[in-house]
Formats: C-alpha cells, structure tokens, sequence
C-alpha cells in the first residue's frame, strides 16, 4: 500500500493525506478500506496495546469511491461508505 501513497503524491503533491504520511518517512502509508476494516475488527485489541491512542470516529482510506471520493471507515459502527 505504500506504493499508493506515493501514487497520490505524486500526482497530487498538496494532497494533504498523501502529504502527511510522506511526512512521517517512507514506512508510512495511506491504508486501503480493506485495511481499515481489518484494524476496526480487532480494534479492542490495538487499543488495549500500552501506548496506542484510541481510534477517532472515521478515518478516510487510500481506496477511491468515484473521481472525487474515497472510502471512509467509520470506528465507532464498523460501517464502509
């Protein structure tokens, strides 16, 4: 998934998501909805972890929904859109 973060930058440069994770070095990533989901399943499990900062409502994923959209995780239902 890495490469489509760098996929964005590089396409759009001021893309202020893509623009973060770059930020962060080249470990980070913008993850996909299907890795979202993954992480809202054992969601207990991260946030019990020492040190990990509880999960905020929704996070937008790197998969596009249409043109001008992409997928949202929602952590507090579980819910995709």
């Amino acid at each position: 998934m890495v490469l489509i973060t760098l996929m964005i930058y590089s396409r759009l440069p001021y893309a202020p998501a893509a623009l973060a994770a770059r930020s962060l070095g080249p470990d980070w990533f913008l993850p996909s909805a299907k890795e979202l989901n993954q992480m809202y399943i054992n969601k207990t499990t991260l946030e019990a972890v020492s040190g990990f900062t509880a999960f905020s409502d929704y996070y937008w994923s790197s998969t596009e929904y249409d043109s001008n959209n992409a997928w949202l995780q929602y952590f507090s239902n579980g819910g995709q859109c």
